[in-house]
């Protein structure tokens, strides 16, 4: 039997996509055949710190429930180990799910996680940090750092942040 995690980042996305993920302790019954655990994050690095002990306790695929951040914390604890990561996009932009052509519908992530199709992707670092989507210096970590210590999401607040900065 698989041992299937879900790390969820209830902060990720829109508050339409919170109120969805309130419900997450449901998604247990869609993977036949598989033994499931479901963990929120708090604050930021707990999805790495919560992966990480899935690992440790042979996990063997541990899925990213939020937007990229959460993505990159749960990969960068499953790098060089035997688990898989699975994303299942509830992000403002959820752009690593879009490139890997990831469903943005929940259900239809979850029938994707139960093919068990496992792919390599690449990962970069910098300053000895792994990344897996996008990584920003200069002007774009500023809109990014703000954005991040946001109360609000969505693609409106982040291009309101971006012309913020922009006229700064």
């Amino acid at each position: 039997m698989r041992s299937v995690a879900f790390i969820v980042n209830p902060r990720s996305g829109t508050r339409r996509r919170q109120a969805a993920w309130a419900r997450t302790g449901e998604v247990g019954g869609l993977l036949p055949g598989c033994e499931t655990s479901l963990y929120a994050t708090r604050c930021a690095g707990d999805a790495y710190r919560q992966a990480k002990r899935c690992v440790d306790a042979g996990c063997d695929v541990v899925v990213a429930v939020g937007g990229d951040g959460t993505v990159n914390e749960v990969a960068r604890a499953l790098m060089h180990t035997p688990a898989a990561l699975a994303i299942i996009p509830a992000g403002s932009g959820n752009g690593l799910a879009r490139h890997l052509k990831i469903p943005m519908n929940a259900r239809k992530a979850l029938d994707l996680i139960n093919r068990f199709r496992v792919q390599p992707v690449d990962a970069a670092r910098i300053n000895d940090r792994f990344f897996f989507c996008t990584a920003g210096v200069g002007f774009d970590a500023l809109v990014g750092a703000r954005f991040n210590a946001s109360e609000t999401r969505g693609l409106a607040n982040y291009v309101r942040f971006a012309a913020s900065a922009f006229r700064r």
